[in-house]
């Protein structure tokens, strides 16, 4: 659906299926922008899109908005209750690869799992 605003389209990079994508102008990995919900860099081999008011976003960071974060999910009670709130104490990029894979993959991610994690240096998922 094109913008009555004329509004340049969404530009998409890497693969992400969904509406907000299906009449993109595919780009490369825009390496000097940061997303606007983690605030990490995007890197070669990333997902996700500029959106037509310019702002950038990982696609796993996206769903990680709508959906909350991972330790949410895993075990609401213990996490959103306390100091390592809903993701888990892992950083936001973190949780939000970890959302993909639970909703997107349909991969399982433990509450051991994550303190495994929260005990490692920070890296990605």
């Amino acid at each position: 659906m094109k913008s009555q605003l004329n509004e340049p389209p969404v530009r998409m990079f890497g693969t992400w299926d969904a509406p907000v994508t299906d009449d993109a102008k595919r780009i490369e990995v825009p390496v000097t922008r940061l997303c606007m919900h983690c605030r990490e860099a995007f890197r070669d081999g990333d997902n996700g899109a500029i959106m037509p008011n310019g702002f950038a976003q990982h696609r796993e960071c996206a769903l990680r908005v709508a959906l909350g974060g991972i330790g949410h999910h895993v075990d609401h009670a213990f996490y959103c209750a306390s100091d390592s709130g809903p993701d888990a104490g892992l950083t936001y990029r973190q949780s939000a690869l970890l959302v993909w894979r639970v909703f997107v993959d349909r991969e399982p991610v433990s509450r051991d799992a994550l303190e495994r994690l929260r005990a490692a240096p920070p890296t990605g998922i």
